[in-house]
């Protein structure tokens, strides 16, 4: 009898530790302690975007223990920073405007001085005084939305940076400003050519490269590559192509040795990108430094020079073309006992060097200060340092369609995992031209770590598999790309991997469109739809684009004319639903505006469906506030738990 009562406390026991608590939301919720960090030239200070009671805020750390704080508007959120020099940051900023009764993205630029404190923005606008008032058209003085795109932070120039920015209605038309850091003022460096793609200068900070996109009644829109010796030299034609039709060609960045060399990412004849040397001269392509057969080659750049690459099908860190990186790059990983390490920035002397580490793919990022001299290794910031231990490793996984392609995905368990089929969230990832890497992603995370298993299906149309399998997806919104995202989750079920009664498709952005698909197309397969920030009517997507860059090109690759009338959107499909549907959109969102999210709502209610709905006020189209995340996750969590049930038992372990 004792025995046996042992025996059952033991039991008792053992269920406790396995149902210990998950990791509190805020966690997840939060804004990372640390994000993107920049070494100053002179590798004295590191600059990074912190998290200060859940606002965002630039960090300035140097090596004897000093910090610096410095807080945008509140209505501003940090977009990236840079140095300008030793003593001055870069600050892109970013809010909603709302123009024409729209919401609209918009982005500032600052320059920071740190002794002072004091800051400038870029001043595009000025009142005229009178008469030239009268005379002068409002249109010549309109100040660009986005007015963040550096072209060269002008290293040899204490003074001036690079800015590329529209002056107009036509965002596509960009000219060249020299900008004063000192008081904000641009001024005219290069005209407006032609709808430019993007300008390239060189080391030097002299603008070399321009990509136009040419436009032509009635044929496919052209890519054409022009570039130049020099400051006064002539344009020359270095590389044309049909867009989404030709291989690709992509100029990355010029050598920094050779003037006539520039390195381009360009397709393979399997279709995937690798790097290349291209000589502008002889208009030849070199060998590939960098190759895979199924990934596109993804290049590393710093300060918009190219200094290595990175393999998304390797799963390990960047590698570096300088031998110097190379060699810092080693010692780290032999010292941290980690793959995962990368070089964010170093001194051009290698004497400092500033990186990134990881426990593994998943895990959260810590960043480090390396002196060289010293051989010292200082831990600056960890992004998440509650999480370390609580994250559930993802992998990559080949899931075969039914129509005989194989596509990529990854799965992430939950630690603790049983033995069995256990509740699923099907992930589809937005863009939709882009995919997921096996990095920490705060909401995969925060879902595995309440015992559910998530599946992040890399349906044809993202990218960095080929142009073929990229563009296979364009103008199948609710066709191909919906049949692939179904093919994933029943592969779940044929795997015993989920349970087949407890799926729940979610999805953020075009992932919150395949989620609405999803639930009304295949309503015996999934048990709940979540859908933040979702398009929902592909008619008024088209519209909203109407105003955005190059919005002829993004309306094919979206849907033709047919897709719109013949009920490829979630709005369309309204009645077919009968699975319960979560709405989760911020008003602020200018990517894919709230409405959406509430024509979507008023039609399932009319049809009788069930649908809930969370609007968050402040939030844009990323929830760049930790509140809105937090509100965000909240919800989401009890959304699964009535709908899936508990997740797995958790081990505390």
């Amino acid at each position: 009898m004792v025995r046996n009562l042992i025996v059952f406390v033991l039991v008792l026991f053992s269920a406790a530790k396995l149902r210990a608590e998950p990791p509190p939301v805020e966690l997840f919720a939060a804004l990372p302690q640390a994000d993107d960090p920049h070494l100053s030239p002179d590798g004295e200070a590191v600059a990074m975007i912190a998290n200060e009671d859940g606002r965002a805020a630039v960090r300035v750390w140097h090596p004897s223990g000093r910090e610096q704080w410095f807080f945008p508007a509140s209505n501003n959120q940090l977009n990236w920073i840079a140095w300008k020099g030793n003593d001055r940051l870069v600050l892109s900023l970013r809010f909603t405007s709302v123009q024409g009764g729209r919401p609209v993205g918009a982005t500032r630029l600052m320059f920071t001085e740190l002794a002072s404190s004091q800051s400038v923005q870029v001043v595009f606008r000025e009142p005229v005084p009178p008469p030239d008032s009268i005379i002068i058209a409002r249109q010549a003085f309109q100040p660009p939305n986005l007015q963040d795109r550096v072209v060269s932070l002008l290293p040899k120039d204490p003074q001036n940076i690079l800015l590329a920015a529209a002056i107009g209605d036509d965002a596509s038309r960009p000219q060249v400003m020299e900008v004063d850091v000192r008081s904000g003022r641009p001024r005219p460096a290069l005209k407006p050519m032609g709808a430019i793609v993007r300008w390239i200068a060189d080391a030097d900070g002299v603008v070399r490269l321009r990509q136009n996109l040419e436009f032509t009644d009635g044929s496919p829109h052209g890519l054409v590559v022009r570039v130049r010796d020099g400051a006064d030299g002539e344009w020359r034609i270095v590389h044309k192509s049909v867009a989404d039709r030709d291989p690709r060609f992509i100029p990355v960045a010029f050598s920094k040795t050779n003037s006539s060399l520039l390195y381009v990412m360009a397709d393979q004849d399997n279709g995937r990108l690798a790097l290349y040397p291209f000589d502008t001269v002889s208009l030849s392509l070199g060998p590939a430094l960098a190759a895979d057969s199924q990934c596109d080659i993804e290049p590393v750049l710093r300060d918009n020079q190219l200094v290595g690459y990175s393999n998304p099908c390797s799963g390990s860190a960047e590698t570096y073309l300088d031998t110097g990186w190379q060699r810092d790059q080693a010692a780290i990983r032999h010292a941290l006992k980690t793959e995962q390490v990368a070089i964010l920035d170093r001194t051009p002397d290698g004497k400092f060097s500033l990186l990134r580490s990881s426990r593994n793919a998943s895990t959260p990022p810590t960043y480090w200060y390396f002196n060289q001299a010293q051989k010292t290794l200082t831990r600056i910031a960890d992004a998440y340092p509650a999480l370390a231990d609580q994250i559930s490793p993802s992998r990559r996984v080949s899931i075969n369609m039914r129509d005989g392609a194989v596509i990529p995905a990854l799965l992430t368990l939950p630690k603790g995992r049983e033995q069995g089929p256990i509740a699923f969230v099907v992930l589809p990832h937005g863009g939709p031209t882009a995919h997921d890497s096996e990095e920490f992603d705060w909401i995969v995370q925060f879902i595995a770590s309440r015992g559910y298993g998530v599946l992040q299906p890399q349906f044809r149309g993202s990218s960095g598999f080929g142009a073929s399998f990229q563009r296979a997806g364009y103008r199948q919104w609710g066709g191909r790309m919906q049949d692939d995202v179904t093919d994933a989750s029943t592969w779940l079920i044929k795997q015993g991997l989920a349970d087949r009664k407890r799926i729940c498709i979610v999805g953020f952005s075009y992932g919150g469109y395949a989620a609405l698909m999803g639930a009304a197309k295949e309503p015996g397969l999934y048990q709940c739809a979540v859908a933040m920030a979702p398009v929902t009517d592909l008619g008024r997507l088209l519209v909203d684009r109407e105003r955005q860059e190059f919005a002829s090109v993004d309306r094919e690759r979206t849907v033709d004319e047919d897709g719109v009338r013949f009920g490829q959107s979630p709005v369309d499909w309204a009645g077919s639903f009968s699975v319960p549907v979560f709405l989760i959109h911020g008003r602020q969102d200018f990517v894919v505006p709230v409405g959406h999210s509430e024509a979507m709502e008023e039609k399932l209610r009319r049809s009788g469906r069930e649908v809930t709905a969370l609007y968050l006020d402040q939030a844009d189209h990323g929830l760049g506030h930790a509140a809105d995340r937090l509100a965000c996750l909240r919800a989401l969590e009890a959304f699964l738990k009535a709908h899936l049930g508990n997740g797995l038992p958790l081990s505390p372990s």
